[in-house]
């Protein structure tokens, strides 16, 4: 195998959010053995790009479940937008909802404050309702939504929508119907691809950018067959990339149809994972 690629939350990523010490070392190991490595993930290229500096790793990224894919040097290699007519549809939809909703756009991923008042709702309803679900849980999931790079809150999305290419609409909710009814909404939209990085969210993009598709682009870019591929990932936007890659890992804390698509399982997040499925591809 030749070239590796990684999705982040779920993944690389432990529950704070940071790349452990052994992974990164791990990452170190391939890169010193001539794989390339390469990220895959739903996130914006400023977020990614944070993490990986702070934990010292230089590697390609597909970003947006590829509607944004760039080399190690960030030149652009491929990006793709959403029809102006399908954001205006799915903010309209969101708003009816009384949901969150990011418009990711190349300077920045926009949300709007009555979005998070939704959100605060929600968490006193779930509250409420539930009380065997952690308060603490869902405003640490919040807390880490807002935490993402370039995140700015706006009045309106009609501030930016004029002008503004969007290359992902992210909607969130602990709300499962609204979730529902947010999908039924978009089920007519022919020219976007609908995916998930979370039990909360729905995220679209146009409809040819997935993660196989990134993983496809950047092999062919460094002439490396996908049968030479590994792709490691934990949630249902890594099923192209595993449907794509010639060998795939699932994560042990990956959803059962993950885990089902996978053609092997390793340790959790938490446990290093990645780490442990390197090693058991190329050990040291």
């Amino acid at each position: 195998m030749k070239m590796i690629f990684l999705d982040m939350d779920g993944t690389l990523l432990n529950r704070k959010g940071k790349i452990s010490r052994r992974n990164k070392d791990a990452i170190a190991h391939l890169q010193n053995k001539g794989v390339k490595v390469v990220i895959a993930t739903g996130r914006h290229y400023a977020d990614a790009r944070v993490r990986l500096v702070e934990a010292g790793i230089s590697c390609p990224v597909i970003s947006l479940n590829g509607a944004d894919i760039r080399l190690e040097n960030g030149r652009p290699l491929w990006k793709q937008t959403l029809r102006k007519k399908d954001v205006r549809h799915m903010v309209t939809s969101a708003a009816e909802l009384q949901a969150y909703l990011e418009i990711y756009c190349e300077d920045h991923i926009y949300s709007t404050f009555d979005g998070k008042k939704h959100l605060d709702a929600e968490i006193d309803m779930l509250s409420t309702r539930r009380p065997e679900v952690s308060r603490r849980e869902l405003e640490e999931r919040c807390r880490q939504q807002f935490l993402q790079a370039r995140v700015k809150q706006i009045g309106s999305f009609d501030e930016i929508l004029p002008e503004k290419e969007v290359y992902k609409i992210l909607f969130f909710t602990f709300d499962n119907k609204k979730k529902v009814d947010f999908l039924s909404c978009i089920k007519g939209l022919q020219r976007v691809s609908v995916s998930s990085s979370a039990t909360y969210n729905v995220e679209v993009n146009e409809i040819q950018c997935h993660k196989g598709f990134g993983l496809q682009k950047m092999a062919d870019f460094y002439q490396i067959p996908v049968r030479h591929t590994v792709a490691v990932g934990d949630h249902c936007n890594d099923l192209p990339m595993f449907q794509a890659a010639g060998y795939s890992v699932a994560m042990g804390n990956a959803e059962e149809i993950v885990k089902t698509g996978a053609d092997y399982v390793t340790v959790t997040n938490e446990q290093d994972g990645v780490a442990e499925a390197i090693y058991h591809l190329w050990p040291r």
